[in-house]
């Protein structure tokens, strides 16, 4: 029998968000993560001995053809005489004077910790209690409210029906996919090395190891990986398969492949992914939901377009995509990587999987990982890419712009941005002219200062939404925050595999690089999230050369695929 699982959040985020899309990328800084982990700990520290902090809680949800198993860790638990409360606490940076109610996800939350609870203590009715805490002030402020075990079982039910749905259709799915792979075949005669290179991905698959693949164009290299990696799904060897590429050209190979194997009888529900900005119907790209009526409302009307497109496509394209988006007035961009949880493949740029600042935290968020199978094509071109992924630079002048501009208006962070620039400058110094370069051994002063300007930063964005003169420059402050926050974060990466560097690079502009020079360790960190990944590619020699930059691990298999082709056929031209 089919067993799912889901967290008490993603539950009740998937079935009860509403609302708008906000500007940004909802990204949570690993700072105001840390800071929210703080005042957790500060508030339950101060509950007396009635609290228990930190209490799991699960339930088992059996159908016919699946079991679906719900937990979580509720904040605290209270018992007193008079009954129990759940203690939900939340971090916020907004102004707690406005909150006129609790916002109803994290009430939600609060009120499935209840139930399962009520239920395994048979409590006729049971407290849920919202603590929210500013990050700033810790200033905290409360909501209660106390509910009869049969409401919250109604309400529990109603909740978990809605999920079961999408439940069942993953179950109905899998089985019909399954069911056509046991009986695909190859859809052609191999061509020569056709036939060895894809008994080598089945088996590197099969064995959870990885596998690096030189072979001339024109054997087919798409088809040899994607044929075997569907068969070894289809065996139980993986769950979602990742095609990786660089080149929407490349993209577009990988789309055909699986339209000839679905001819072929395969049941197989792929997704490709396209970048925002390609995909956005607006004339100008602009997320606030003012500007884009795809925006505005938009969690009220995905999950309603995401079932309608999963349920009558396989074949999902960008215009697949921008039909039902069309159709049901939301973003494309954000419905598709919302389908992406519902199919078999999915299609996409490297960026999705590698790039700490864009990849799927849905599949490779801290402590995630699954059944997955990561084939990437032309991977060498993925040493480049991901030294770039990996690495962060700062620009002097946009401190000083950044203080001119905010200064009128927060008066502590214009202080901290001058003094960023003031480190900076020490570094400048070091460059004599245009064009040279100074090696940085140390900038934990800087750092230091960086995480003041980035905490003050976050709440400053949050708090300045309704200053009128501020919004035209919005993107631009949105956009340097984002720098701050790629730049802390590829810091706390920063090891023997980098470089550190100041760089006058024009006489008005200075820059201080973090450099990654051999990415390895952070590519690796993203492979070990899936049970295999397939290196392959015709300019892939010296094999050793990208197996020490790509992965760095001498388990690694490598397989070279000899052309087939006439050697008085080929033809080297130097220019």
């Amino acid at each position: 029998m089919f067993h799912a699982k889901i967290s008490v959040r993603n539950l009740v985020e998937f079935i009860f968000r509403s609302g708008d899309i906000a500007s940004g990328d909802g990204t949570i800084s690993k700072d105001a993560m840390a800071e929210g982990s703080r005042i957790h700990r500060k508030i339950q520290g101060k509950m007396g001995l009635n609290y228990e902090a930190e209490v799991p809680l699960k339930i088992d949800i059996i159908k016919p053809d699946f079991v679906l198993t719900i937990e979580g860790r509720a904040d605290g638990i209270l018992t007193e005489e008079d009954g129990v409360t759940i203690d939900e606490i939340k971090g916020v940076y907004k102004k707690l004077e406005n909150m006129e109610k609790p916002v109803y996800v994290h009430q939600a939350q609060a009120m499935c910790y209840a139930y399962i609870y009520a239920l395994d203590h048979e409590l006729p009715e049971i407290t849920v209690q919202m603590t929210y805490c500013n990050l700033d002030s810790e200033e905290i402020r409360r909501f209660r409210e106390t509910f009869s075990f049969e409401t919250l079982q109604k309400w529990f039910h109603d909740l978990t029906e809605e999920y079961c749905r999408w439940t069942q259709f993953e179950v109905d799915n899998r089985q019909l996919r399954n069911d056509t792979i046991a009986n695909l075949e190859f859809p052609y005669p191999y061509r020569a090395g056709q036939r060895d290179m894809a008994g080598s991905v089945y088996l590197s698959i099969k064995r959870k190891q990885n596998l690096f693949v030189q072979a001339p164009t024109g054997i087919g290299k798409t088809m040899a990986a994607i044929f075997p990696a569907v068969k070894a799904m289809g065996d139980g060897y993986g769950d979602k398969l990742f095609y990786l590429t660089a080149k929407t050209i490349a993209r577009g190979v990988a789309v055909d492949g699986f339209h000839i194997l679905r001819e072929k009888g395969l049941h197989f529900r792929s997704v490709m992914l396209t970048a925002k900005e390609k995909i956005c119907p607006m004339e100008e790209m602009n997320c606030e939901p003012e500007e884009c009526p795809y925006a505005k409302g938009h969690y009220d009307r995905i999950n309603e377009a995401v079932y309608d497109c999963i349920t009558h496509e396989t074949d999902i394209t960008r215009d697949v995509i921008l039909r039902y988006a069309n159709k049901h007035r939301v973003c494309p961009f954000e419905m598709s990587l919302d389908v992406s949880l519902f199919v078999d493949g999915i299609i996409c740029d490297y960026n999705y999987v590698f790039d700490p600042r864009v990849k799927l935290k849905r599949y490779f968020g801290e402590g995630i990982k699954g059944e997955y199978i990561f084939l990437v094509d032309e991977a060498h071109n993925l040493v480049e890419r991901a030294s770039s992924m990996y690495s962060a630079a700062l620009y002097k002048e946009d401190f000083l712009k950044m203080r001119k501009l905010l200064l009128p208006y927060h008066a502590k962070l214009a202080r901290l941005l001058g003094s960023c620039n003031r480190e900076m400058l020490t570094y400048k110094k070091e460059c004599a002219d245009e064009k040279s370069y100074t090696m940085i051994h140390d900038m934990e002063a800087l750092y230091l200062k960086l995480l003041r300007v980035h905490a003050q930063l976050e709440s400053f964005m949050e708090e300045s939404r309704e200053i009128a003169a501020l919004k035209p420059h919005r993107d631009e402050i949105l956009d340097f925050y984002f720098q701050i926050n790629q730049f802390l974060n590829i810091y706390e990466l920063v090891d023997e595999s980098y470089e550190i560097y100041a760089e006058q690079v024009t006489d008005i502009s200075f820059m201080i690089r973090l450099y990654c020079i051999h990415p390895a360790n952070n590519l690796t960190t993203c492979i070990e999230k899936g049970n295999a990944t397939i290196f392959f590619s015709a300019t892939m020699l010296p094999i050793t050369y990208y197996k020490e930059l790509l992965h760095g691990c001498e388990d690694d298999y490598a397989i070279y695929i000899p052309s087939p082709f006439p050697k008085e056929n080929r033809g080297l031209y130097a220019g």
